[in-house]
C-alpha cells in the first residue's frame, strides 16, 4: 500500500517530467489490469517515429488515432517499396489504411486498387458466429460508409482506383495485374477467403497479404479463412501481436 501511495505521489507531484510520466504509466497500467485490459509498453517508441507521424499531416485523421496496427501496416508498406507490383485494399471504410499504403509507396506510377461494397459488411455466415456474449457481433451493413468519404480522403492520390461492389465481383478487372501488397480488412470468413484466393497467386515474389482482422475475437471467420488457405497451400501465416496476420509469397514462385 505504501508503495502504491508513493507511485501516486510521484504521478501527481514529481518535479521531473519523465518521472511523472513513468509514474502515471504505472498507475494507469494497474488500473487497466483491474479492468481486465492492458496498456502499451511505456518505452515503445513507434508513436514518435517522425516518418509515421508525418502520415497524418494535412489529413482528416487526428494524431491520437495513430496506433500500433497502423504503424505496422505502414512499415510493412515501406519495406516493400522495391518489390514490383501494384497495391490493393479489400475493405476501405474511410480510407485511412489506403492512405497509409499510398503514402508509404510514394510512387504515383504504382496503382492502388480499392474494393469495397460501400454498403457495409455482407451477411455473416456460420464461421463468423461469435458464441461469447461479451464479444461484439457483426451484422449485415455494419461499417457502412459512403464511397464519397473515401474518395474525398484519398483525393490527393491520382493512382487510386475504386471498384465499388461486393467482394469478389470486380476482382476480375485486375486479373492481369501483379501485386506487392494487399491489405484485407473485411472482417468475415467468405470475403477474406475470396480475397486470399484471388490475390495471393498474383503477388510478386516477396509480396505479402496483410489481414487486419486475424487476431480478434469478433472476427473468428477471418482467422479461419487465413488458416484454411495457408494450410491448403503449405504456407505459414505470421500472426502479429497487433491482431494482424501476414501471408508472404516466397521469393521463388510456387504453384497455388
Amino acid at each position: 500500500m505504501l508503495r502504491q501511495m508513493n507511485v501516486l505521489r510521484r504521478a501527481l507531484f514529481a518535479f521531473d517530467r519523465q518521472d511523472r510520466r513513468e509514474a502515471w504509466h504505472t498507475v494507469v497500467g494497474r488500473l487497466a489490469k483491474l479492468l481486465g485490459t492492458r496498456v502499451y509498453d511505456l518505452h515503445a517508441n513507434w508513436h514518435d517515429d517522425p516518418e509515421f507521424r508525418a502520415v497524418w499531416d494535412g489529413t482528416p485523421w487526428p494524431a491520437h488515432t495513430a496506433d500500433a496496427r497502423k504503424y505496422t501496416l505502414f512499415k510493412l508498406v515501406r519495406s516493400l517499396v522495391t518489390t514490383e507490383g501494384d497495391t490493393a485494399e479489400c475493405g476501405v471504410y474511410h480510407g485511412m489504411s489506403s492512405h497509409l499504403i499510398l503514402h508509404g509507396t510514394r510512387d504515383p506510377s504504382r496503382l492502388h486498387h480499392i474494393f469495397d461494397s460501400f454498403d457495409g459488411l455482407s451477411e455473416p455466415g456460420a464461421p463468423d458466429i461469435v458464441t461469447d456474449p461479451q464479444v461484439f457481433r457483426w451484422r449485415k451493413h455494419d461499417l457502412r460508409a459512403p464511397e464519397e468519404i473515401a474518395r474525398a480522403n484519398l483525393a490527393r492520390y491520382p493512382q487510386a482506383r475504386f471498384y465499388p461492389g461486393w467482394i469478389p465481383t470486380r476482382f476480375d478487372e485486375v486479373a492481369n495485374r501483379s501485386f506487392s501488397l494487399v491489405h484485407v480488412d473485411v472482417d468475415l470468413y467468405q470475403p477474406t477467403l475470396d480475397s486470399l484466393a484471388f490475390f495471393f497467386p498474383r503477388l510478386a515474389p516477396g509480396g505479402m497479404i496483410v489481414c487486419d482482422d486475424y487476431g480478434f475475437a469478433s472476427c473468428p471467420g477471418a482467422q479461419r479463412a487465413v488458416d484454411e488457405y495457408a494450410a491448403a497451400h503449405h504456407l505459414g501465416a505470421i500472426a502479429l501481436p497487433t491482431g494482424q496476420a501476414m501471408l508472404v509469397r516466397p521469393l521463388m514462385r510456387i504453384e497455388v
